[in-house]
């Protein structure tokens, strides 16, 4: 059998660990209750140790670059858990990104190549009740975990600096003729606590800047944790020109919602310091607001909402109702909505006359070689591109930055 008996007694603890974590997970604020993943991670790395080692009595060497791979990488994971608890916001963006990093490509390859392990498991267990020997299909998976990590490694490290620009025309009935190729640049979950150098964002002022925009959207998620994040830019974000504005509207991340406050007074403060910073930079920053923009002597509405997710665990913020009130909506109505969702739930079963709605959230869940084959494919209906409710109408779009 796979499962030795210390295997099995680890698994058990592991298990109920998990479990009184989880019924106490309440009493947690957001962020922390990841540590009720810690148990399952370190038992992911003693049972891919055993499985890749001891169960086909490795040499030495073969041991030494196994426990490396698993355990040295797994010491990113240990220092997190203490951050959790000590106060890791007030550490270096950098160095918490590189944490957050050192995380994802270690355990994202390693629960692939655990589950392919789990299923193999059950098949030997219940249809033969007993071990079929599998050194090949092993030696294949450590070879897997070894491709993925280095695509992961390669995607952070490289491609998260590959900055496209995505062209789409966009055709909108109620669009006055005046205002035809009306040139809007769409951009959104910055994240600015995770880069480690400012170069990246000033290459991407840069471009915008080079597309002549009319009009430029930015839909949320500017800041991983805390507004702190944003402080390195401050010189470099108002650069963004746009000859009749910038706009922008708040995501999850931009709430607080993640970190462990000491009461609500300072969780709407940091909230306020996010948009008053925003709006020192020349950005009109919309909550439940709606903007008239005179262009050529016609007229189109700017609307933005707060964020609003599907899943409970996003706040629930966003009022369209609120947005639009007193709006002649038989004008163009292009609104900012931070989730897809949003647009899925609410804008295109209830609000037929908003023409285009601009996204973002999705980014493709981090994994991906292209917005077809990534991982948000699994969770949103629509993951990044241009969307329409239907052949019959000519107006509400959704446009999801990817």
């Amino acid at each position: 059998m796979i499962i030795k008996k210390p295997i099995l007694y680890t698994s058990l603890i592991v298990l109920i660990a998990f479990i009184i974590g989880l019924l106490n997970a309440h009493q947690l604020p957001i962020y922390k209750t990841t540590i009720l993943l810690s148990p399952l991670l370190l038992y992911i790395d003693a049972y891919l140790y055993f499985i890749f080692t001891n169960k086909y009595e490795a040499g030495k060497l073969r041991k030494y670059i196994t426990a490396i791979i698993i355990y040295v990488l797994s010491a990113s994971l240990s220092i997190f858990l203490l951050a959790l608890f000590y106060g890791f916001t007030n550490w270096s963006p950098i160095f918490n990104h590189l944490i957050f990093t050192a995380i994802s490509i270690s355990y994202i390859p390693k629960l692939f190549v655990f589950s392919i392990l789990m299923i193999l498991l059950l098949v030997d267990l219940l249809i033969f009740k007993r071990h079929i020997i599998r050194t090949r299909i092993n030696r294949i998976l450590g070879i897997t975990f070894i491709v993925l990590f280095t695509m992961m490694l390669f995607g952070s490290l490289r491609t998260a600096y590959n900055i496209k620009i995505n062209h789409k025309v966009i055709i909108v009935s109620k669009l006055p003729e005046p205002l035809n190729g009306l040139k809007i640049v769409h951009i959104s979950d910055l994240h600015l606590g995770s880069w480690i150098s400012v170069d990246p964002i000033k290459n991407l002022v840069e471009k915008i800047n080079n597309l002549n925009p009319d009009l430029v959207f930015i839909t949320g998620d500017i800041v991983n944790f805390h507004t702190d994040e944003i402080d390195r830019f401050a010189k470099i974000l108002p650069e963004i020109r746009a000859r009749y504005g910038v706009y922008s509207i708040l995501g999850n991340h931009d709430y607080g919602e993640y970190l462990s406050w000491g009461n609500d007074i300072e969780k709407e403060a940091n909230i306020r310091r996010l948009i008053n910073t925003k709006e020192s930079f020349g950005w009109c920053v919309l909550m439940n607001e709606s903007y008239e923009l005179e262009i050529n002597g016609e007229e189109i509405i700017i609307a933005g909402v707060e964020n609003w997710g599907k899943k409970s665990r996003f706040p629930k913020k966003g009022d369209i109702d609120k947005a639009i009130e007193g709006i002649d909506t038989t004008k163009t109505i292009l609104l900012l909505s931070h989730d897809p969702s949003y647009w899925d739930e609410i804008i295109s079963t209830q609000h037929r006359y908003v023409d285009v709605t601009f996204s973002g959230h999705t980014h493709g869940m981090q994994i991906g070689i292209n917005n077809n084959t990534s991982l948000a494919k699994l969770f949103f209906k629509q993951s990044g591109g241009l969307y329409q409710l239907n052949s019959s109408h000519k107006c509400n779009f959704l446009f999801n930055q990817i």
